[in-house]
């Protein structure tokens, strides 16, 4: 009788301990269900592994102000650099107008969605994924230059003049531009101009230089401010000191990018302007008249375009517009150009609010005829005030089979990419790729700030330097500096304690010690 008793009680507890497990199950789905009907209305749902549960904490921060939600209670303890980050996002979205009069979701329903983040995100990053280490990189020659600034400098533009073998260097912190010569010393400036110049890009001609600037790196305008704006450097024959710069479009969002390409072939210059913002934002066309000034069309208004590239994808003659957007629905959209100004959207990649997009650009990698994408990921502070580390950023390779079909071919782990560059490096026939890093693994004693991957019939190898990983790469260009025929790398540093609260004394050190620019100066006929 007591054994029999015994077997019904164990019996009792196992079907409790499944009707229990069920239950949570049951319960954990009832709040998945609830936490993608409120996150999937402004971007792709994220799942709960792309953060550990301290940034998600903070992340949950800045979700609850897009549903009008202030209690920041629960942060209570947190460091007072997650505290000031997670309040800054409140103040520029009530400066921008964008706050909801009113909540849009319940406190238990919010309380719901909290929960199955905190209790469902692991304790740690997810770990990067195993990859080559890198070996010495002896392809380029690393030259140091005189180029730099004391803290906290700010290098958002490095472009490479190969007419006049000049690298131009743009600083946002201190509004100006500066030229070094191939032999890495300043050759002219750094030099301000009027109205203040905050460079996000070089676009050169063979007598002139337009200059793209952001307006306002810092975030602190509003969207009716419109600071941004493209300018054009003239008389540059004896390098910045004498030129004269003229404004040339003015009175746009806080702009990432601008493309000068004539896409009606009209034989005028159209710009095509990613007016990243904050908030919000706008990708505009600024299309060239015959009599001078421009048309403006709105392509798209929203916040987060970071890049704009063209390129015949349906093969009908005239180029269409692939643009990266790095904000809330990350991903590239192709504008197919149907002529007359009319342009129908395709939504060829989307990725989670936290992918930190940053560059890319449209290559054909492998050789086949079509147009493919090379992207970096990287970008961390604004979803993650711990800049704790991403196992999904890296540089990929997306290959086109045709009809707006991009599949994921290739990936390269780089925590904190920021820019990657895709050119025939070593003159075999195909294309290597030149990437670099501004949030890194700074836990490292050498943390990978660069790396160059050589393609060997579509097999990358990992080559860097201690040399090469000395700066906090912002910026870089690809060009022939010094004309020898080969393409030489320019990297341009800045020196913010952004993302490295964790890490002030290497900040410190690196700010004090790290090369503002540096040249590889590449020696593949050696």
């Amino acid at each position: 009788m007591l054994k029999k008793i015994t077997a019904i009680f164990a019996a009792v507890i196992v079907i409790l301990f499944y009707w229990s497990s069920n239950q949570s199950n049951i319960r954990l789905e009832q709040d998945r269900q609830l936490a993608q009907t409120y996150c999937s209305s402004c971007h792709l749902f994220p799942e709960p592994d792309i953060l550990p549960k301290d940034s998600w904490l903070a992340a949950l921060g800045y979700m609850g102000y897009y549903l009008g939600i202030t209690n920041l209670d629960y942060l209570e303890g947190s460091p007072d650099f997650v505290i000031e980050n997670v309040q800054s996002k409140l103040r520029y979205l009530e400066r921008e107008g964008v706050f909801p009069a009113s909540p849009l979701i319940s406190e238990e329903d919010w309380e719901t969605v909290r929960s199955y983040y905190l209790n469902a995100a692991p304790d740690l990053s997810r770990e990067q994924l195993s990859k080559l280490q890198s070996a010495e990189l002896s392809q380029f020659n690393p030259l140091r230059t005189s180029y730099r600034f004391s803290p906290p400098m700010l290098t958002t533009a490095v472009g490479i003049d190969s007419t006049n073998n000049q690298v131009y260097l743009g600083d946002s912190f201190y509004e100006s531009i500066a030229s070094i010569g191939n032999n890495g010393r300043v050759a002219s400036g750094p030099r301000n101009f009027f109205p203040p110049v905050t460079p996000i890009k070089f676009e050169f001609t063979q007598d002139a230089i337009f200059v793209g600037s952001i307006g306002d790196v810092f975030g602190s305008s509003t969207a009716d401010d419109a600071p941004g704006f493209i300018g054009i450097l003239t008389e540059i024959e004896n390098g910045i000191g004498d030129a004269v710069y003229t404004p040339l479009i003015g009175n746009l969002p806080r702009i990432a990018d601008f493309l000068r390409v004539d896409l009606d072939l009209d034989g005028n210059d159209d710009f095509v302007v990613s007016g990243f913002g904050l908030a919000t934002g706008q990708l505009t066309i600024h299309w060239g008249r015959d009599e001078g000034g421009f048309d403006i069309q709105e392509l798209a208004n929203r916040a987060g375009s970071v890049k704009a590239q063209t390129s015949d994808f349906n093969d009908d003659g005239i180029p269409d517009i692939a643009v990266l957007f790095a904000d809330a629905r990350e991903g590239i959209v192709i504008y197919e150009n149907n002529g007359n100004r009319i342009f129908t959207p395709h939504n060829v990649l989307e990725m989670h609010s936290a992918y930190g997009h940053t560059y890319f650009e449209i290559k054909d990698m492998d050789g086949d005829g079509m147009q493919d994408f090379l992207v970096a990921n990287g970008d961390n502070v604004d979803s993650d005030p711990y800049n704790t580390l991403k196992n999904y950023h890296g540089v990929r390779i997306y290959k086109n089979y045709g009809d707006y079909n991009f599949v994921e071919d290739y990936f390269y782990p780089m925590y904190g990419a920021y820019r990657a560059q895709a050119e025939d490096f070593d003159l075999d026939g195909d294309l290597d790729i030149a990437a670099i890093a501004f949030f890194p693994d700074f836990s490292l004693d050498e943390p990978e700030s660069f790396i160059y991957l050589e393609n060997n019939d579509g097999v990358f190898t990992p080559f860097s330097s201690a040399q090469a990983n000395q700066g906090r790469w912002m910026t870089m260009d690809v060009g022939d500096i010094d004309g020898d025929g080969l393409l030489d790398i320019a990297l341009g540093a800045s020196y913010v304690p952004l993302g490295m609260s964790n890490y002030m004394e290497k900040f410190q050190e690196m700010a004090a010690n790290g090369p503002g620019a540096m040249i590889l100066q590449n020696n593949s006929r050696d």
